[in-house]
């Protein structure tokens, strides 16, 4: 007589395992490149960002720059030669913030 012997997994179960296998062989690395590619679009478009709000920061900077130069060009030309009381009722025309003098 010929004996038979029986297998400890199944046909079921070792399918099951394969395909768990599979997922975690190549759902891994998928996942990985995934979050790569993620990290690459979100890390360009937060430079985008910084150089687009870095720009218009420079160009308001720049704004309030010549119109203080230009406010300073003013503010010389009405004390020119005049006398320190003339002097003192110019600056205490001048406009002053809390931000800027």
């Amino acid at each position: 007589m010929t004996q038979r012997t029986t297998s400890a997994i199944s046909l079921a179960s070792a399918l099951c395992g394969f395909v768990l296998f599979g997922a975690i062989l190549f759902g891994l690395p998928s996942a990985y490149l995934m979050y790569d590619a993620v990290e690459r679009v979100r890390s360009s478009a937060l430079e985008e960002v910084v150089n687009v709000r870095g720009s218009y920061a420079a160009r308001d900077l720049a704004k309030v720059l010549e119109q203080d130069w230009r406010n300073l060009k003013d503010f010389a030309s009405k004390i020119e030669g005049a006398d320190g009381i003339a002097v003192d009722v110019a600056l205490d025309l001048t406009i002053g913030s809390d931000q800027r003098i």
